[in-house]
């Protein structure tokens, strides 16, 4: 065995170590983002509020029409201050 040879191999598998360790350094899996942090997330949540939640502009502009569509009856005229 020559001894040149011998150090060259040792000096090899050191810096075979050392790169492996680089790569399994560097393939970390990065962490998870909290729920709350996920912009689909937050896109779903908000469109399935948005969907379910009526407004309360569109409740009152809604009920007014309707008023109007029926020419308004007695129990509107009493309840009319309730309305802003």
């Amino acid at each position: 065995m020559d001894l040149p040879e011998s150090v060259e191999l040792t000096q090899l598998r050191a810096e075979n170590a050392q790169l492996r360790a680089k790569i399994g350094g560097a393939s970390m899996p990065i962490p998870a983002l909290p729920w709350w942090k996920s912009g689909a997330t937050i896109t779903t949540l908000t469109a399935i509020v948005v969907a379910s939640v009526p407004s309360p502009r569109l409740c009152r502009d809604g009920a007014e029409e309707s008023r109007a569509c029926l020419g308004g009856s007695e129990t509107d005229r009493k309840h009319s201050h309730l309305l802003p």
